[in-house]
């Protein structure tokens, strides 16, 4: 439902349904908004019954016209009242209205203009959700705070624009992932972090809960988008995950452009990789510092969920090493009878554990979203010390975003309001533009 030009509440309801389960729909609908409620009938095609208020009954039932005129009389299937005045009169007019002229009269209408209701506000259809993190961190200098900030909410923004536009939950993520991946304030693709011979490796991996669906790429250089790479490998091979040559070459095989390695390395990150190998013996084993990932999930109008998740390591790992983010059930999972979720933070801890699916376990044992998040990340920090943080939707539509890291950026749009943050008690809430 949305508000109406009458200053109420619209609501729609299949034409399938009777008279009375439309009415109280309605009655549900007014009692939940305690406000009138202009609802487009099914029972007059092509007009609309204005609910002025009070109990349901033929007296408080008013026909709103398509020139925008209203008449007090009941619109019911039968009644007296023919809004459109056509020359047959009620009892012979034949036609609804709409372009087409009334067979008894052969005089053209004017089409409805009763408010236009997008499709997933319908009854039945779920309202879309899309949530993304731009990684668990120890710290976020001042000066990069409102460009992380403002990087996760244009992602968040364009994945939900796909929703919108009545886009799948798979192609929303990944379509805010890949935003992330070009914001170089990102450790994935153009912001990805370098190894200990000072190159790109990156990792990412992707879900549809559909039909669990599930692609996967690691050890990947010279690649803008290692999420595009992840959903090919879903899409058109029989495989889920590859690594390393293997998907180089079916990178080449489905065109995806090489790009110089040196167009992934930032002057930042190599100032990062200089200043870890200084600190490397100086550092806790038991306080992992580098904990950047980014990863989406979406529940799109028509109930289906996905996750999507891209990292490029950790600053100074071994040549070849692989996390969890390119790995099902670690870095994320997705399945329309539970959720999706996506995660972030120490690679090896979220391994061991499987966190992703350890949080749709909970989700599935009818924890809420919040309790199944804080379960899993609290298991994970006491039994091996690690931090992190994750994103969840539930089936539902349900979602949170939750860390024990110092911080993680993070944004979430649903229904018209764009929800962002980076630290704890520190979410703003603004219009979805």
């Amino acid at each position: 439902m949305q508000r109406g030009g009458t200053g109420g509440v619209v609501a729609g309801l299949p034409e399938t349904h009777s008279a009375q389960a439309w009415a109280g729909h309605l009655e549900t609908v007014a009692a939940a908004v305690s406000e009138p409620v202009v609802g487009l009938s099914p029972f007059q095609p092509g007009g609309c019954i204005l609910r002025r208020g009070g109990g349901w009954g033929r007296d408080q039932d008013w026909i709103r016209d398509g020139r925008g005129g209203s008449r007090g009389r009941w619109a019911g299937r039968g009644g007296s009242g023919c809004p459109r005045q056509c020359r047959a009169g009620p009892s012979r007019c034949l036609e609804p209205r709409g372009t087409r002229p009334c067979r008894a009269s052969q005089r053209p209408v004017l089409p409805c203009r009763q408010p236009r209701v997008p499709a997933y506000l319908q009854p039945g259809v779920m309202e879309p959700v899309l949530v993304v993190h731009g990684g668990g961190a120890s710290c976020i200098s001042c000066e990069r705070r409102q460009r992380v900030r403002q990087g996760v909410i244009r992602a968040a923004s364009l994945g939900h624009g796909v929703l919108r536009a009545g886009g799948s939950a798979v192609d929303a993520v990944e379509a805010a992932v890949a935003a992330l991946e070009d914001d170089a304030e990102f450790n994935a693709g153009h912001g990805s972090v370098l190894t200990e011979n000072g190159d790109v490796e990156m990792d990412a991996s992707i879900m549809d809960g559909r039909d669990l669906g599930a692609g996967a790429v690691s050890a990947v250089r010279c690649i803008a988008n290692p999420i595009k790479l992840a959903r090919l490998v879903m899409d058109k091979t029989p495989h889920c995950f590859l690594t390393g040559q293997g998907a180089a070459k079916f990178a080449a095989d489905m065109g995806i452009s090489e790009i110089p390695g040196e167009q992934l390395v930032t002057e930042r990150n190599r100032k990062r990789l200089e200043k870890e190998r200084q600190e490397k013996d100086a550092s806790s084993p038991d306080c992992p510092k580098n904990l950047g990932t980014v990863g989406a999930v979406a529940l799109d109008c028509k109930g289906n969920v996905a996750y999507a998740t891209s990292t490029g390591g950790i600053v100074n790992k071994m040549t070849g090493r692989v996390g969890d983010s390119p790995c099902i059930g670690s870095g994320g999972y997705a399945d329309n009878s539970i959720g999706a979720v996506s995660t972030t933070g120490h690679g090896e801890s979220i391994l061991k554990v499987n966190l992703a699916r350890l949080a749709l376990f909970h989700l599935e044992q009818g924890k809420t979203v919040d309790e199944a998040a804080d379960l899993a990340l609290g298991y994970m920090k006491s039994r091996l010390k690690g931090l992190g943080g994750l994103i969840l939707v539930s089936r539902t539509g349900e979602w949170v975003a939750k860390w024990t890291s110092t911080s993680m950026p993070w944004a979430a749009v649903k229904g018209g309001k764009v929800h962002a943050g980076i630290d704890l008690n520190d979410t703003t809430v603004t219009d979805l533009c």
